[in-house]
């Protein structure tokens, strides 16, 4: 629908369709909001710029129990997720609602919210939920509702509501793999690849790989394709250079942090040689070097503060004292100069891969105070994923700057 017609009306029609058996056919069903919300309300597009009107909890809370007592409907399961701000509130709300006498009897749903106490991340909830089927849930034909749930929760930090579903009957049950049962890897080569995926660190886990591989949900199956070109660059300077940085960018989408995920399939032995032994990932060209285990720690940057930014390398390097002294109210600044003193006497080298720097905190002062002194260091390499400007977004998806003003000016503050 167009957004211009998504007013109190077309919500309502589109909340009494949804309860309605004929609509869905007595399916298990998936109800999503996403917009704008308070912890009482949430808008649609006749909502005034401060939230006064809109979808309350009892709207959501009657639909629910409207289609969960409906007869038809016996025997389904149905997923409500609420992707909007403050929604953890307004979804226990819900919550309260579902459990007052006049919806006595409402079962089988799974009630979700996206944010916690504040403001919900577009995008956030697609990210948790491929992290779960793809790397939390890959090898498994159902996933219980509840287990999901506790999963997306955890992961977003938001509210779920389980006390009427059962995992050994209310699943998600991958159609897909019923099907292609027969062409699908044994399970014990599952097991053992998920085996070691298991013991990668977190950001490995659930950022990079996913990125780094194109598979439905639960298969075993790695499918990036193209930009061997790149990804061979890439290998070259990591087997060639000494020092220095190498600077992944592009504009958002085209696939910058699935290169780099590739790239880290290709370096972390373990994982390699499984892959390669099972027929999952297609040996490197004749002559193309291929380092051991070459990264020390692999960091998605999305939100980290400088001085997490901070702790994080010093903590690879093995600087426990330092990493210790580290904290958010500590300019990056007053240890910076001991953590390069540190390094510039490390005998060994020490190798980073950072990805989503223009999504990290003060990305600027990242970049200046923390990433290009330590590329200067003789024994220290990055590899780092970025946008081309901090001013890149939906509405001016390619910049003409790539914030060297405003470094500048950042610089002088």
């Amino acid at each position: 629908m167009p957004a211009g017609e998504r007013d109190r009306q077309a919500v309502e029609n589109r909340l009494r369709a949804w309860r309605q058996p004929t609509a869905a056919g007595g399916r298990n069903t998936l109800l999503y909001w996403v917009g704008h919300g308070t912890a009482d309300l949430l808008a649609h597009h006749d909502t005034p710029a401060r939230i006064d009107d809109g979808a309350d909890p009892r709207d959501i809370a009657r639909a629910i129990s409207s289609r969960k007592l409906h007869p038809d409907n016996d025997g389904s399961w149905a997923i409500v997720v609420l992707d909007a701000c403050f929604s953890t509130s307004f979804a226990r709300a819900v919550h309260r609602e579902l459990f007052d006498d006049k919806h006595a009897g409402v079962r089988r749903y799974l009630l979700l919210a996206t944010a916690a106490q504040g403001y919900a991340e577009l995008g956030a909830f697609s990210r948790a939920l491929e992290r779960a089927l793809h790397v939390i849930f890959p090898t498994q034909r159902a996933i219980g509702l509840s287990a999901l749930g506790r999963e997306l929760a955890g992961d977003l930090d938001g509210f779920f509501d389980d006390l009427t579903v059962d995992d050994h009957r209310d699943q998600l049950v991958s159609l897909r793999l019923k099907a292609a049962s027969s062409v699908s890897a044994p399970l014990d080569q599952l097991a053992e690849v998920q085996a070691v995926i298991d013991q990668l660190p977190e950001d490995e886990r659930r950022h990079f790989l996913p990125k780094a591989t194109g598979a439905e949900l639960g298969e075993l199956a790695w499918y990036f394709h193209g930009r061997t070109l790149q990804r061979n660059q890439i290998l070259n300077w990591l087997n060639a250079a000494t020092n220095g940085a190498l600077v992944v960018t592009g504009p958002a989408g085209p696939g910058k942090s699935a290169l780099l995920g590739h790239v880290l399939l290709y370096t972390n032995s373990s994982l390699r040689d499984i892959l390669f032994r099972h027929g999952h990932l297609t040996p490197l060209p004749p002559g193309t070097p291929c380092l051991n285990d070459p990264f020390d720690p692999v960091t998605h940057l999305a939100g980290l503060t400088p001085a997490r930014v901070l702790h994080l390398v010093a903590h690879a390097a093995g600087l426990t004292d330092l990493a210790t002294l580290v904290t958010d109210g500590q300019p990056p600044s007053d240890l910076t100069a001991r953590l390069l003193t540190e390094l510039r006497e490390r005998p060994t080298q020490l190798t980073l891969l950072f990805d989503g720097l223009d999504e990290a905190e003060q990305p600027l002062v990242i970049v200046d105070q923390i990433l290009r002194p330590l590329a200067a260091l003789p024994t220290v390499r990055l590899i780092i994923g970025t946008r081309r400007s901090t001013r890149e977004g939906p509405d001016h998806p390619t910049p003409d700057d790539t914030n060297e003003g405003s470094r500048r000016a950042e610089a002088r503050e």
